[in-house]
């Protein structure tokens, strides 16, 4: 059973490590607080799964972060939104959606706009968002194909730009007013997009969710100047440092048993 504490730790939960560029915009909101970001590299993808599999999964990461007692947790991964939305909204701590951010930000900023939505295939055919944005005309885009490039952190190369041109291809020279994205390290790539759709609109993604978890917690009085730490939780054991390629910030990457993973 979870209860609620006075916490120091921020936790964030990903499915694989779509979204781990959050914590660089994280790690600024929050200077002072640890925050612990959880992810799942033993599946890289949870579509196609029981979805009783998937919660007992998803309950298992949050057990552990519960553990080392967040105050707050950041959902980053709208699969895992999908298949455990109830569960998670029974939670007794502050929760941001991603799902939800990103709906309340484009209905408030650009409703009944042209809006290029770009997701996975699999969150596209769910529906999720699309059902609940408010639009006058709406362009879904699966960046599938960008996914290599995306899980490799192949940014600003000859393949990233080719592949997003792939992707973007359906709304080019469209008249679209907004370019909405679902997957935050997506968000690095915006020097690819930007060179094929000049001075578009694209919503602040990772801005959005730190604003939100900034909005649910209290002000909070600094009385040192000792910055939290980062940490990147895994579990499952890797051979190189596949995170460098999506963050800025010092971090330390760790086993939930709590050893430390030393990776170049």
């Amino acid at each position: 059973m979870f209860h609620h504490v006075e916490r120091e730790k921020i936790g964030v939960l990903d499915m694989y490590m779509n979204n781990v560029s959050i914590v660089n915009e994280l790690s600024k909101t929050f200077p002072y607080d640890d925050i612990l970001y959880i992810n799942d590299l033993q599946v890289e993808n949870y579509e196609g799964m029981q979805v009783e599999k998937i919660e007992q999964r998803v309950k298992d990461q949050i057990q552990y972060l519960f553990d080392q007692q967040i105050k707050m947790l950041i959902v980053v991964s709208d699969t895992i939104i999908e298949y455990c939305d109830e569960y998670l909204r029974t939670l007794t701590i502050p929760v941001v959606f991603i799902v939800d951010e990103i709906i309340n930000y484009t209905n408030d900023q650009y409703e009944h706009k042209n809006i290029a939505f770009l997701a996975t295939e699999a969150i596209l055919e769910s529906n999720i968002y699309q059902k609940n944005f408010r639009y006058n005309h709406l362009y879904n885009l699966s960046l599938d194909a960008l996914l290599p490039c995306i899980h490799e952190g192949k940014m600003k190369t000859s393949d990233s730009f080719q592949q997003t041109k792939t992707v973007i291809a359906p709304i080019y020279k469209k008249d679209v007013d907004v370019l909405v994205i679902s997957m935050i390290n997506v968000m690095l790539f915006k020097t690819e997009i930007l060179e094929f759709l000049k001075n578009m609109d694209i919503v602040p993604l990772d801005k959005i969710i730190c604003d939100k978890a900034k909005s649910l917690l209290p002000p909070k009085l600094e009385t040192s100047s000792k910055k939290g730490k980062v940490k990147i939780i895994i579990n499952k054991m890797i051979e190189k440092d596949i995170f460098k390629p999506f963050l800025m910030v010092k971090y330390e990457i760790e086993t939930k048993e709590g050893g430390k993973v030393n990776v170049k």
